[in-house]
């Protein structure tokens, strides 16, 4: 049976991996952005069929006709609620071996379908779970938390604000890519901030158009109102730890150093992390700790957190595989494919991957807009294409964007830029070269309409 082999080799061609990927039939419960091509190319690499899950007109419906998908099936996401959309899968002419998903908002949908179909998934109670239930069943379970509130409406502002003091973090109870986090230092600020969101965001104010980088995340954390949750802040160093859970047991862990971030969103990475040994432990115990809390068991996470004053402390869990170029990250330092990885854990099959000692080490840098304008091309990062530094390079806009900067609203992310180096100190330092060689092409707004 499947879940007697237990899978400790890395080599993408492996015999054995092949063996038990090749014919196997995955649902894709939404396709995500077409930035996620790369990992179903991967996927069809392996001989898995594929069959993608999403709404009318999403991308992914081409690419049957590519032959990359072996079907498409449409649903109206808006209209549908899950019981129907399994009943639409149920009636599909072929069963399914696994239901995997790479999209931060379709993991509730895929846990949901997974039970149904009697396929491996996280638990639906889990990812059911808010940003304020989270920390409610972490507290529960005698985890350090930090004190926190749940924000229904501008009623609310007074107890948050009691009950968390100053300074502290906004941000919707739903959401994903930092979109919509504040620092806030005082109630006024609070309320500003509150306001700031509802208006914004508000669907008659058109305002999501102006900032295409955010703008679909921003209409996804807040379709089911402006429910916020209010958080103490955190000192210290934040991190990322990726995380392989394989029946019931952590079977990798790797611990990604996170740059200052002045504006509450992503700035760069660094892999492996600059921090001592045993704040690693710390940092993955909690990671380990928390995972069990909230009762999974099986798949890849992406768990965020900061190194306190206080030790290691919960900053979110995203039941899914990390985005951007976390994938590519921690195969070049670790030799590790976290993509196998997911595969085989959704087809009940227990891993064991080998890390290697780190075989480079990499900086990232995200480059966000100085200031509001608009983008006038995306040329500006085509010179790297032949510098063999560097191992990932990304422009997030297309030109003519509008973007904010952080004059305005949460500064919006142009593009991304990793260098690879024989040590933490020069991988930095050939960094910090380019990006002071670089001139961002984007046109002051001085009005935005």
């Amino acid at each position: 049976m499947l879940s007697q082999i237990a899978i400790t080799c890395t080599n993408s061609h492996s015999t054995q991996l092949t063996s038990i990927l090749q014919g196997r039939r995955f649902l894709i419960v939404m396709a995500s952005y077409l930035g996620k091509l790369p990992f179903y190319q991967k996927m069809q690499a392996l001989g898995i069929r594929m069959v993608v899950l999403d709404g009318p007109g999403h991308w992914a419906r081409e690419y049957v006709k590519k032959g990359l998908f072996e079907d498409f099936i449409e649903v109206d996401f808006q209209k549908m609620n899950p019981d129907t959309i399994l009943a639409l899968v149920e009636a599909y002419p072929y069963s399914f071996d696994a239901v995997i998903t790479f999209e931060e908002y379709a993991t509730r949908l895929a846990a949901s379908l997974a039970k149904g179909m009697n396929c491996t998934g996280h638990p639906v109670e889990a990812v059911n779970l808010n940003k304020f239930e989270v920390r409610q069943r972490c507290q529960q379970a005698g985890l350090p938390s930090p004190h926190f509130a749940l924000i229904k409406e501008a009623g609310d502002l007074e107890l948050a604000a009691a009950t968390v003091s100053f300074p502290a973090i906004l941000k919707p109870v739903k959401g994903a890519s930092s979109c919509d986090v504040f620092r806030v230092d005082s109630f006024d600020d609070l309320v500003i901030r509150y306001w700031q969101i509802v208006e914004n965001r508000h669907p008659s104010s058109g305002e999501t158009h102006l900032n295409s980088a955010v703008s679909d995340e921003g209409l996804l954390a807040w379709q089911h109102g402006f429910i916020m949750v209010l958080e103490e802040y955190l000192d210290g160093d934040e991190y990322d730890i990726d995380c392989l859970l394989s029946y019931g047991k952590l079977a990798y862990a790797s611990v990604t150093e996170e740059k200052p971030q002045p504006n509450m969103i992503e700035t760069g990475a660094r892999l492996p992390a600059t921090c001592p040994p045993e704040r690693e432990t710390e940092l993955v115990q909690m990671a380990e700790d928390t995972l069990k809390a909230l009762g999974y068991t099986e798949g890849v996470f992406h768990v965020e957190a900061k190194y306190t004053a206080k030790g290691a402390r919960l900053i979110e869990v995203n039941s899914r595989l990390g985005g951007g170029p976390i994938y590519q990250m921690n195969k070049l330092v670790w030799g590790v494919d976290l993509i196998e990885q997911y595969l085989l854990t959704a087809l009940c099959v227990p891993i064991r991957p080998t890390k290697l000692a780190p075989q480079t080490y990499l900086s990232s840098q995200i480059l966000v807009a100085p200031y509001s304008g608009k983008l006038t091309h995306t040329h500006f990062l085509d010179h790297l294409k032949h510098n063999p530094d560097v191992v990932f390079y990304k422009i997030y806009l297309e030109a003519g964007n509008w973007v904010d900067g952080p004059e305005r609203n949460v500064p919006g992310w142009l593009g991304e830029i990793i260098v690879r180096g024989e040590s933490r100190k020069v991988a930095d330092q050939r960094l910090e070269e380019i990006v002071a060689r670089l001139t961002i092409p984007l046109e002051p707004a001085n009005v935005l309409c």
